[in-house]
């Protein structure tokens, strides 16, 4: 935005300041408001989701992320994984990675508090 109010001569300098004015203004409330609601900060935060879970693929999660069993089993070859069942969990981050737990590092409960759709 700020390359086309320099670069664009259509667009005056002062609108276009002023765009980049409501949408800094817009974000510093949005900020505050999560900081001061958790109502808020839940409705527009993502919450990281849990996919695969001790080698069984959760396919209601992975539906409702938009996941495919394909884009699973692709992200376990990049860490050198040979099947699902070597994995404990996969979970879908807020930033949209996959982490990988595999079986053979322990307990993980600590780490997977705050993890929708987590399995006793």
């Amino acid at each position: 935005m700020v390359a086309t109010v320099i670069l664009v001569k259509e667009v005056p300098l002062a609108e276009g300041l002023t765009a980049i004015a409501v949408l800094l203004g817009l974000q510093w409330v949005v900020t505050k408001l999560a900081q001061r609601s958790e109502g808020f900060e839940s409705a527009i935060k993502a919450m990281p989701t849990m996919l695969l879970y001790r080698g069984q693929f959760l396919e209601g999660a992975m539906r409702k992320e938009r996941v495919s069993r394909e884009e699973i089993i692709a992200a376990l070859r990049a860490q050198g994984y040979t099947s699902p069942d070597e994995i404990f969990a996969v979970v879908l981050e807020t930033n949209a990675e996959l982490s990988i737990l595999g079986q053979d590092k322990g307990p993980a409960d600590a780490i997977l508090e705050n993890v929708q759709g987590r399995l006793p």
